[in-house]
């Protein structure tokens, strides 16, 4: 696959625009600067193979998907939210009155901000750090593996009941800079566990 994207909207801000506005706290005329959002050129392009396998004749089988990403920004920073591996792997039980899947999914690490927090970081993601200009690393989200489950059965054409859980094995998504041993936060859904009952009119 390949796409390419026209308006990819840059982190961070762009501009030098003024305006004289009166500071509704002290009812003083100042100067406001006003900071406009840049658009450029982006790129996604990679791979993706899927392969299910039914166990003979029986309702038992698994499904796989695997996929490889490779983003580009014209401004050579990596594009925000783009994990370039990314796959699951599943087993599955289906006949005509109930089914039911267990599916790993993988997902790597991406950037989930280009510009790290710091009131000298610019648009290009420059920072000056006792007096010397240096890249400001991105804040990185590290790679998780979720297993997620759900189950179905058919009660009557009409009628059917539905089970669905997700990550089972209660994963945290940390979120890094320099090194995931520095961790900025961590991301945390905890188990989720859903009960349907859905009717066919």
């Amino acid at each position: 696959f390949h796409s390419k994207i026209d308006g990819y909207v840059k982190t961070g801000t762009v501009g030098t625009s003024t305006i004289e506005l009166t500071d509704p706290r002290d009812q003083v005329v100042k100067t406001f600067f006003i900071n406009t959002s840049s658009q450029q050129g982006a790129k996604i392009s990679g791979i993706e193979l899927a392969y299910e396998q039914p166990f003979g004749s029986s309702p038992f089988g698994f499904t796989s998907n695997v996929s490889r990403a490779k983003t580009k920004v014209d401004d050579g920073r990596p594009m925000v939210g783009a994990s370039e591996w990314a796959g699951n792997l599943g087993l599955y039980f289906e006949n005509d009155k109930a089914s039911a899947r267990l599916v790993a999914n993988y997902r790597g690490e991406y950037v989930n901000s280009t510009t790290a927090p710091s009131p000298t970081a610019n648009s290009q993601g420059m920072s000056t750090i006792n007096g010397v200009l240096m890249p400001t690393a991105p804040t990185m989200a590290a790679p998780v593996t979720t297993l997620a489950f759900n189950a179905s059965y058919n009660i009557t054409p009409q009628l059917v009941l539905s089970f669905d859980a997700t990550n089972l094995t209660n994963v945290k998504r940390a979120y890094y800079r320099y090194s995931e041993e520095e961790q900025q936060k961590l991301d945390v859904s905890g188990r989720q566990f859903y009960l349907n009952l859905k009717y066919k009119f």
